[in-house]
């Protein structure tokens, strides 16, 4: 929709493009949201009809995925759920569970994005939301590490159904309380 509530076709405002060999469709960011997608790696493109786009950056060819590889932020934290900054110094620090699912083929990109969305709707710009990433960044990388994060990606997947709204049965409230509460523990001591 358009920001006066029409749709984009009304408009003869073509909907989808191609920017950079990539398909690209029409959506209305705010001027935050356009620096997050420069700050994750995206090169803000203007279309021939004068419309940004912000192509590549995020560790894949579309851009905003949320994060890189693991191995290029192993020292910086890790189950972090987002690439996008925050108030937290440790930016440079990717989705590194959902990461490691998408490489492994356990997850699709669209699970990742989903957690993406989340964690910066909810966790970002807050005291406590950034201590709950620096905390999940720490267990993450520690499971890396480890060789046992494959053992956390049902884990993952519950926390995000709860906290999505998609599922909210006993155990994902358990899982979504236990580890909010241990993210955030971690979070404020390190």
């Amino acid at each position: 929709m358009s920001a006066s509530g029409g749709s984009t076709s009304d408009q003869n405002i073509s909907t989808n493009k191609v920017v950079d060999g990539q398909n690209h469709y029409l959506a209305y960011i705010t001027p935050d949201e356009g620096k997050s997608l420069v700050n994750q790696g995206g090169k803000e493109t203007i279309t021939d009809s004068g419309i940004p786009a912000y192509p590549g950056g995020g560790g894949t060819p579309g851009g905003y995925d949320g994060g890189s590889d693991s191995s290029s932020n192993s020292d910086s934290g890790g189950w972090d759920m987002d690439d996008t900054g925050g108030a937290d110094d440790n930016s440079s620090s990717g989705c590194v569970v959902a990461t490691h699912a998408v490489n492994a083929g356990v997850f699709d990109l669209s699970t990742k994005r989903e957690a993406i969305r989340w964690c910066v709707k909810n966790l970002h710009r807050t005291w406590w939301g950034e201590a709950i990433r620096r905390g999940y960044r720490y267990y993450g990388q520690k499971a890396i590490d480890q060789g046992t994060v494959k053992k956390h990606y049902q884990e993952f997947k519950n926390y995000l159904a709860f906290a999505t709204g998609k599922k909210r049965n006993l155990k994902n409230t358990w899982t979504f309380l236990y580890r909010t509460i241990q993210f955030f523990i971690k979070g404020i001591t390190i």
